[in-house]
């Protein structure tokens, strides 16, 4: 999810950067050579549509249509389903709606080359500390819901790498795309000349983190476009550096949300699609400093601006760390530490001509000399922020959302002027509160605070080392669902050092391997998911005592926050090691199931060189041209040169791939190892008979020369010819 409302903040303060278009009107201007999509943005809205869930609840089951090309999805999935329905058929249509919005999104950008369709798959232990919470959250919603009988029928915790519906859900995409690629007619060829790529859940690997990957091994020059609802991937795009790089995401803004929005109705035939310019954005926070007094190049300051923002947000929150506690408005928070740190960097570029004394970050580095000094600057407002947040717990009509501490120490207040209040008691309030906040965290006595900071900082140093592609740690998580206040981590850092200036935080980070999806499963899935897992690892799980949370042992805290779903859920501790030592011991005495195990991004290419006959549980497809080279072995010889080409680019773009996901090459295959598709060599024309003459002259030594009409031997691949202007 990212920082809650960053697109909101970004486009009040940088709406230049923001081109808006219809459903209707494709982007061909724009030149796009590839298009990623983030999958899970839609199937998490198609189950809902599907079901009348979440968003859907009130809206009912309508599906409101889409401009797209003659011969889409059949006109009975676009039909609301039935009370009857069976859990086969809410599954069929969840499929179906996504893949009608993926073609909903590529007949829109109309890409030249790639489409790159990317899922969740296992993601660091951080992440799945916050799926945890996030899942027993809605087993709780899901079990007061018995008035919709298609929900009793779906559980979206089945959205999870290695259940048997994400499973299906890519099997029925790898009929879907090879039928896409194989109309014909009138408009319909157009699939035939992309390579499409799709990176299932059993890739390890959280989706935006996959995306980046393959964007930062290709080309700079190369026009690309990302479709994406979380925040993350703002500041994921802006890391990256790509000057031609663009996102496209659904209208937020429309005040008609309950009739054209795309996310809580589908697109409609007047919506609008955002289209931002990443470096339009990254000039404008060039420019948002304009007090600065830069003494270096612009591109260097343009780099280290925008790794600064990325840090900053941070400290707002996001699905790794919790926001500080003095950052719980969402509509104030980012401008304040966005202030804050121009008025630091204000500060720095007039002390120091150097890169490294001005800003908090260097790419993977964090200057801690600087963030300390920024740190400062909060601890400094710090009395001021927790009034302000005070008032504005007055204005909050849910009680139970009311952070009722705040009132209490800062209630004398209310309605005074800053003139009037004394400085020296609003100090005093700030610690008080800052002791029932703790209290709230089951923390009591400086040592537990001290660790809290030393876990703090040592998130930030991963998180920051993650958005910007290097992992240093599968399983490091953060332990805390609270953040520490500013000045207990200045405290902390002068603590651990003699002078300010010489802090240096020693954190070690283990690698150590991703989890695998049964893994995975066993540590997210509350007990009212258990059927998601197989029997023989359900069974085992109940040897780990206290492993399922109860609402006996959680303890929800919605107090400050602004919505329910920001609540902290304090779960019991996750038993990792007990997990896997369970997980092994069955792993060794049952079958290996095929979604349990690390795959690879499948590639398909339409080739008219290769016939094929595929089967599927969706339909059977006679003569198919649409080839997965990520099923052809290497020492499969193939005679056709936009398959092999494909191949080629596809391996050595996974080979020069040091991604932080450790996207797994293609394994060799033995001897002994068929193909898992029949691939045919083409009929070869026989040679035609070339008539051969005598030159009427001969050369200067007597002897004779034989002419023959020269033959092509090199086959053109179709991006060759397309160069060229041979074919359209």
């Amino acid at each position: 999810m990212g920082v809650p409302r960053f697109a909101r903040w970004l486009f009040e303060r940088c709406g230049g950067a923001f081109a808006t278009t219809k459903t209707t009107k494709n982007l061909a201007e724009l030149q796009i050579d590839a298009v990623y999509i983030d999958g899970n943005a839609l199937v998490h809205p198609a189950s809902q549509k599907v079901t009348a869930t979440g968003s859907y609840t009130n809206g009912g089951k309508e599906f409101i249509e889409l401009p797209l090309p003659p011969g889409d999805l059949p006109e009975s999935y676009r039909k609301p389903l039935p009370d009857n329905s069976t859990p086969e058929d809410i599954e069929k249509a969840i499929f179906a709606e996504t893949c009608r919005v993926i073609e909903a999104i590529v007949f829109v950008v109309v890409p030249k080359k790639y489409v790159y369709i990317v899922f969740d798959g296992a993601p660091p232990l951080g992440k799945q500390d916050q799926q945890r919470q996030r899942r027993w959250t809605t087993a709780q919603t899901r079990s007061e819901n018995t008035d919709n009988p298609l929900s009793v029928h779906w559980d979206s915790c089945a959205i999870s790498p290695g259940t048997q519906f994400m499973d299906r859900l890519q099997a029925y995409m790898r009929w879907w795309v090879r039928s896409k690629m194989m109309e014909t007619g009138s408009g319909k060829n157009y699939w035939q000349k992309l390579t499409v790529i799709i990176d299932g859940s059993n890739v390890a690997g959280e989706g935006e983190h996959k995306i980046m990957d393959y964007i930062r091994t290709s080309a700079p020059d190369s026009n690309q476009i990302i479709y994406g609802l979380d925040a993350d991937i703002f500041m994921l795009s802006l890391a990256t550096r790509h000057r031609h790089l663009y996102l496209l995401r659904e209208d937020p803004f429309s005040r008609n949300r309950g009739t054209n929005s795309f996310l809580c109705k589908g697109p409609a035939l007047d919506a609008d699609w955002h289209v931002v310019d990443i470096d339009a954005v990254t000039y404008w926070m060039f420019l948002s400093y304009p007090q600065v007094d830069w003494r270096l190049k612009q591109e260097k300051v343009e780099e280290g601006i925008v790794d600064d923002f990325v840090f900053l947000t941070f400290l707002v929150g996001n699905d790794f760390v919790p926001p500080l506690p003095i950052c719980q408005v969402l509509k104030t928070s980012l401008s304040l530490i966005h202030d804050a740190h121009k008025l630091l960097l204000s500060v720095c570029s007039q002390k120091s001509k150097k890169l490294s004394g001005i800003f908090i970050t260097a790419h993977t580095k964090i200057n801690w000399q600087v963030l300390y000094q920024l740190l400062v600057k909060l601890k400094d407002i710090e009395s001021q922020q927790c009034w302000e947040l005070a008032c504005h717990q007055r204005t909050k009509s849910d009680e139970a959302l009311v952070d009722k501490d705040l009132i209490r120490y800062f209630s004398m207040w209310f309605g005074d002027s800053a003139s009037k209040r004394n400085q020296e008691a609003m100090h005093i309030a700030t610690r008080n509160y800052r002791k029932a906040y703790y209290r709230r965290a089951h923390i009591t006595t400086r040592d537990e605070i001290n660790d809290m900071c030393a876990h703090y900082l040592q998130v930030l140093e991963w998180i920051n080392s993650y958005y910007h592609g290097k992992l240093l740690s599968w399983r490091y998580y953060y332990p805390y669902g609270y953040a520490p206040f500013p000045s207990d981590l200045v405290q902390y850092m002068v603590s651990i050092s003699d002078t300010p200036m010489g802090i240096t935080p020693r954190h070690q980070f283990t690698l150590s391997e991703s989890l695998l999806p049964f893994q995975q499963l066993m540590c997210i899935l509350p007990s009212e998911s258990r059927c998601l897992l197989p029997p023989e690892y359900d069974e085992a799980l109940e040897a780990i005592p206290n492993h399922f949370p109860t609402t006996e042992t959680v303890t929800i805290d919605t107090q400050g926050k602004e919505v329910d779903w920001q609540a902290v859920v304090t779960l019991p501790p996750l038993q990792l090691s007990k997990i896997l030592k369970v997980y092994k011991g069955v792993s060794e005495r049952v079958r290996v199931y095929r979604r349990n195990e690390r795959g690879k991004a499948r590639t398909f290419v339409w080739d008219p060189n290769i016939v094929q006959l595929y089967k599927s549980k969706w339909g059977t497809i006679g003569r198919c041209k649409v080839v997965d080279c990520a099923h052809i072995p290497d020492n499969v010889r193939v005679h056709s040169t936009r398959t092999s080409d494909v191949r080629k680019e596809v391996s050595s773009t996974v080979t020069k791939n040091t991604s932080v996901t450790k996207h797994v090459p293609p394994e060799k295959f033995s001897k002994g190892n068929k193909a898992p598709i029949s691939i045919r060599k083409p009929r070869e024309r026989p040679r035609q008979k070339v008539a051969s003459f005598r030159r009427n002259n001969h050369s200067s030594n007597g002897s004779s020369s034989v002419i023959r009409r020269p033959r092509t031997t090199i086959k053109e691949t179709r991006a060759q010819l397309m160069e060229r202007g041979k074919l359209n």
